[in-house]
Formats: structure tokens, sequence, C-alpha cells
């Protein structure tokens, strides 16, 4: 993108700040980190190292920290506060 236009890669990303309100590399890992998410509070079945693999993470330990630095817990407890609810919003749609 940068090539084909005539602006430097610093110029591109502040352009890209002012307009979202974050540099494209967080952008990148909060897109990510919510795909992780939104898959693991799916009940995604193939487990941590390939929920990882799927989301575009260098491996698992990558996907904890990420975890970790954006939404400040693992993804095992994100895991526990997130099931109680959605057993009780699935229960709530069967009744």
């Amino acid at each position: 993108m940068v090539s084909e236009s005539d602006y430097s890669h610093r110029h591109l990303i502040s352009l890209f700040r002012e307009q979202v309100g974050v540099p494209p590399k967080l952008y990148g890992r909060i897109l990510r980190f919510q795909r992780a998410t939104r898959m693991l509070g799916s009940g995604y079945p193939h487990g941590l190292a390939a929920l990882a693999a799927d989301c575009g993470y260098y491996d698992q330990a990558h996907m904890v920290r990420e975890f970790r630095s954006l939404g400040g817990c693992t993804p095992g407890t994100y895991l526990t506060s997130v099931w109680p609810q959605l057993d009780q919003e699935l229960n709530a749609l069967h009744l």
C-alpha cells in the first residue's frame, strides 16, 4: 500500500491512527483477540493450541500472552467467566 501511494510508511500509520483510533498493528491484535474470544466462547472443540493456530497466533504461549495483555486474564480464566453466562442464556432459550 505504501508503494502505491505518495505517502511514507510513517504517514500512512498516522492517517490510520487518526481514522481508527489505534495504530494498524494494535488494531490487528485486537481483531485477532476478538476472533479468539468468540471462537473460545462458542465452545471451540479442538483445544487451545489449535485455536491459537486458527486465529493466527505464533503458538499457544503467544495467544496466552495476548489474552493477558488485552483481556487481563488467561484463556482458561476467560472460559470460566463466560461459560456460566452462556449456560444461563441457553437455559433461558429452551424454556
